[in-house]
């Protein structure tokens, strides 16, 4: 049975048990004049999805009354998103540039310095490239438990998905993922050693949106994915809304005309949204579009520099009081000299080049200055050029190299991407617990730590003589690995710092004594000579 939505109701319909409505949807010619002023180079971050609905009233009659506005507010991202996804690829503002004189004579070189997709990848590999570290928080808890779920992990190429899922949140400020259980179907085909009772995948950004409530705290009320209906007719626009809230999944189908209608509705067992947002900052911002304008300055100083030296290279043969025989002129520019003849003292002959050169110091000075500010403003390191003097060592390198800072701006992203990984986690624990052929019982995300490994094995030898010299002072052994940033696992490598401190001395107990019984064999046979 299916159930017309009406995207509009009265809102002072005694039978909708919700708040009064807030939310007004915008008409077809405010929706395509927003996407269209969203087609210029200024952006400032992700429009958050928000409707005046709780937990306790999301019914499908509700969701449907908004499904309208949550769809022109995701249209909007979509369409910031493809800008931005399209600079990171190489598609540029200074792909735009036009000579304004002469433009059919002149060459119009155009150089893309793709820095944003450069500053892209740097930060998906310092943030995820050495992988994401689960470990206990306590003793109490369960580590064989965590072993068996880390195996999990690695089995659904969790940190493969990672770098990718890195990708879309540098770009955009935000992405999403999505984790359901297995169908039979698939774990019939599952090969691998791992039995694996989930399947996580990274959502397409134009195919999904999350929606929170405008009340206190704005919680996460549900998570949406988009799909095109299979159709023979090109033009046909149809899709498929998929709706999960904590409870329910519902299917709607949806025009861009405003119709929502109701397709199927059912029970979501996993008693959790599994679509999970990550955020990389509360506006959803991400690198590109704060140093968007900035790259495109430098992309025009790259670009006009080499016009101006082929400009140069091809500057115009001026006479002054001089007649030109244009073939004359060209037998003797191939014999590499002209002949000049001045008939009026007054008025002398000459011949130069028309030159309009830019004083490439100059400019190459302010390309210098618009790189710095920019891979500074993302936090980046920059690989090239000089940052300091040659007298600087160590941490002074790091500092001036811009790595200091990058570690700065890569610790403060962590808080952000854990709140993502947790909610992650809180969805596979749930899918894990349902399945009876699973190991994973007990554990929960809070008792999991979640740490990166960036910068462990920096200054390797001063970082160890401090834990040997803290180790002396009978310092606490996790307080010491804590203050010296040596490992991410703390707990765990305390643990197996013990067992092998334990180890060690039950070794050297028995080696004394197996050492205490030969010496007392060899005492005997020293004093009860030999018959």
């Amino acid at each position: 049975m299916t159930e017309e939505i009406n995207p509009s109701p009265s809102p002072q319909d005694p039978s909708q048990d919700i708040p009064p409505e807030e939310i007004t949807d915008p008409t077809q010619e405010e929706i395509q004049s927003k996407i269209d002023a969203l087609g210029s180079r200024f952006h400032f971050g992700r429009k958050r999805i928000v409707i005046p609905l709780e937990k306790n009233n999301l019914t499908p009659e509700n969701i449907g009354r908004y499904i309208n506005h949550i769809m022109a507010c995701h249209q909007e991202n979509v369409t910031e998103y493809r800008h931005l996804h399209g600079i990171y690829r190489g598609d540029q503002e200074i792909l735009k540039k036009r000579r304004l004189y002469d433009e059919a004579n002149k060459g119009n070189t155009i150089i893309v310095e793709n820095h944003a997709f450069s500053m892209v990848e740097f930060k998906k590999g310092y943030q995820y490239g050495d992988g994401v570290k689960l470990s206990m928080e306590s003793e109490s808890d369960c580590p064989q438990e965590l072993s068996e779920f880390s195996k999990i992990l690695r089995a659904c190429d969790y940190d493969s998905k990672n770098i990718d899922l890195a990708e879309c949140l540098y770009t955009a400020g935000t992405a999403r993922r999505i984790t359901l259980p297995l169908k039979e179907h698939e774990k019939k085909y599952n090969r691998k050693k791992v039995k694996v009772p989930f399947r996580t995948e990274n959502l397409e950004f134009e195919e999904s949106f999350v929606v929170y409530s405008t009340a206190i705290g704005h919680d996460k009320l549900f998570g949406g994915v988009v799909s095109k209906q299979p159709s023979s007719d090109i033009n046909d626009r149809k899709y498929t809304l998929t709706i999960y809230t904590d409870d329910l999944i519902l299917e709607y189908d949806y025009t861009p005309m405003g119709i929502a209608q109701l397709k199927s509705e059912g029970k979501n067992t996993i008693g959790v949204c599994p679509i999970v947002e990550y955020d990389l900052n509360k506006s959803q911002l991400g690198i590109i579009e704060v140093v968007e304008t900035i790259l495109n300055g430098i992309n025009l100083i790259s670009s006009n520099s080499v016009d101006n030296i082929v400009d140069f290279v091809n500057s115009l043969l001026v006479f002054y009081n001089q007649e030109v025989d244009i073939k004359r002129l060209k037998d003797l520019l191939e014999a590499g000299a002209l002949e000049v003849n001045s008939n009026d003292p007054s008025r002398p002959a000459d011949v130069k080049y028309l030159v309009n050169a830019l004083n490439q110091a100059d400019v190459l000075a302010k390309y210098e200055a618009l790189i710095t500010v920019a891979y500074d403003i993302a936090g980046v390191p920059r690989a090239s050029g000089t940052f300091t003097s040659g007298g600087d060592t160590g941490q002074a390198r790091l500092l001036g190299g811009g790595w200091t800072r990058a570690d700065i701006v890569a610790k403060q992203d962590e808080k952000s991407i854990i709140k993502g990984i947790n909610q992650d986690l809180d969805v596979m624990l749930a899918i894990c617990k349902m399945d009876p052929a699973c190991p994973i019982n007990e554990i929960y995300p809070e008792d999991i730590k979640i740490s990166f490994n960036r910068t462990n094995s920096d200054n390797l030898l001063v970082k160890t003589q401090s834990l040997s010299n803290l180790i002396a002072m009978n310092f606490p052994k996790e307080a010491a690995l804590n203050a010296i940033g040596l490992v991410s696992g703390i707990h765990e490598v305390c643990q197996q710092w013990e067992a092998q401190i334990d180890k060690s001395k039950q070794e050297a107990v028995e080696l004394a004594k197996n050492q205490e019984q030969e010496n007392n064999v060899e005492n005997k046979k020293v004093k009860e000579p030999d018959e």
